[in-house]
């Protein structure tokens, strides 16, 4: 159904060729949703969502915080809140972390965390 393949950091899901995949995508992503809605107590506000391609925008319209890779199509990055500097596979998500930390004030308390529990292992 999915062509799935791994090269180095990056794993790539083939876009849905028919629409019964194309349902089935659909449905997986909002089951995810709604399961870390459910498993953290949150909102569609809370969310965040990195994504570049035209499957995304469902999602990245519900949530509170779309975050685009740079080298998403035009069309995702008109509804994110942020694009990345580096593209899908290159730090991406790192980046959008921590832009997310930055944004909340949090960083400091972030590394001091990573820090203890580095010490402490």
């Amino acid at each position: 159904m999915f062509n799935v393949t791994q090269d180095g950091n990056r794993t790539m899901i083939a876009a849905p060729r028919t629409l019964k995949e194309r349902q089935f995508m659909d449905k997986y992503i909002e089951d995810t949703r709604n399961t870390l809605k459910t498993k953290y107590n949150i909102v569609d506000s809370e969310i965040a969502y990195v994504g570049d391609d035209l499957i995304d925008i469902p999602v990245m319209e519900k949530v509170g915080v779309p975050i685009a890779v740079a080298n998403a199509i035009q069309d995702v990055k008109g509804i994110s809140i942020y694009t990345t500097k580096v593209a899908g596979g290159f730090g991406a998500f790192r980046e959008a972390i921590s832009w997310l930390i930055n944004e909340q004030g949090k960083m400091e308390e972030v590394l001091k965390s990573m820090k203890e529990k580095i010490m402490n292992s």
